[in-house]
């Protein structure tokens, strides 16, 4: 999974709004002028944009913020989510700026969900422990709870204070780095195997004594 690199203003190079590309980024101010040679300023600040190498399309930027194209700032859901996970997902991220802490209780629920297409049945917490009496990665089980006790403090008062949008990005890569490695990994892998020749993997199930 290729890392997704957030508009951010003033950055040379980010993932476009338009391409979704990961392109150079060239920067310029714009004024706009009505029945004067003197520019316009809004609230006392010059409109920024940014003009995308692969595609040519400009972004405008107002006090460090977006203002056009009005599109999320997060990564796309891992394709091989179910879409009603993509659903809580792509509602987690339309809310993220403005509520953070909402976007990271939607965010458990998304994982909750995940665990539920991945076959476990219960609780979150048991979903987790049972994936790791299976041989979870660490690393992914670590994930797994980050987003488990997020999602549970960030409707506690006083358990967690998002103070940036950008804090609660890492949760939204999270999802995606879970899905990828639980889900589109095995899937790619099985895809590889299974255009093995059948006597090959006979051999390899023999071997084993079971198919694989």
């Amino acid at each position: 999974m290729s890392k997704y690199f957030p508009p951010l203003y003033k950055s040379t190079a980010f993932h476009c709004l338009y391409c979704n590309v990961k392109a150079n980024q060239g920067w310029y101010e714009a004024y706009y002028y009505v029945n004067t040679l003197h520019p316009i300023e809004i609230n006392g600040n010059s409109v920024g944009v940014s003009l995308c190498s692969h595609c040519l399309q400009a972004t405008f930027w107002l006090s460090e913020k977006i203002i056009y194209p009005s599109v999320q700032i997060f990564p796309p859901p891992n394709n091989d989510l179910g879409d009603d996970i993509k659903e809580v997902y792509d509602e987690a991220a339309v809310i993220a700026e403005k509520s953070p802490r909402a976007a990271c209780a939607l965010l458990r629920l998304a994982i909750e969900m995940l665990l539920k297409q991945l076959g476990e049945t219960g609780t979150l917490n048991e979903g987790i422990k049972n994936l790791v009496k299976k041989g979870l990665n660490p690393q992914i089980q670590q994930s797994l709870d980050i987003l488990r006790v997020t999602g549970n403090n960030a409707i506690h008062p006083g358990k967690i204070d998002f103070a940036e949008t950008a804090d609660v990005r890492v949760l939204f890569e999270l999802i995606n780095v879970i899905a990828d490695t639980l889900i589109t990994q095995p899937k790619r892998i099985r895809g590889i195997y299974d255009n093995l020749p059948e006597e090959s993997k006979k051999a390899i199930e023999k071997r084993d004594g079971k198919t694989i």
